[in-house]
């Protein structure tokens, strides 16, 4: 979960899909993994439709975060990126933080997609071992 700080500020909110593009292959780099081959889910920052007058970039940090997923069609997509909603998640009555009932509910949710991006079609560099019967 990254993104609250950026959502404090219209400049880093705009241009978010790119910076998470870039640190995305800054580590595919470092790991040896070529562009675009490593597998990133991250969860909505501050989910909550209400969110704290603070964030006064919230609409544009949205947009940014769901352009970066790779089903979005838009340009700023990444391969192998994927954003999970996280509307629907309890939260603490900051209206910021997840309560343990959302925190419970968001780490199944970002297995389930991380699962998903290290499928079949996911590069073999990244996909996990298979279990031994």
């Amino acid at each position: 979960m990254q993104g609250e700080a950026d959502a404090k500020h219209q400049e880093s909110a705009k241009v978010f899909a790119s910076s998470l593009k870039n640190l995305r292959d800054r580590l595919s780099e470092d790991l040896g993994l070529g562009a675009d081959k490593l597998p990133m889910v991250f969860g909505q920052v501050v989910p909550n439709k209400r969110a704290p007058q603070r964030f006064v970039a919230i609409k544009e940090m949205h947009a940014q975060m769901a352009a970066a997923d790779q089903d979005s069609g838009k340009p700023e997509a990444s391969p192998y990126c994927r954003m999970i909603p996280t509307d629907v998640f309890s939260m603490k009555a900051d209206r910021v933080h997840f309560n343990a009932l959302g925190q419970l509910a968001l780490g199944p949710a970002l297995g389930k997609a991380m699962k998903e991006l290290n499928a079949k079609d996911a590069p073999a560099s990244t996909q996990a071992p298979e279990k031994k019967k």
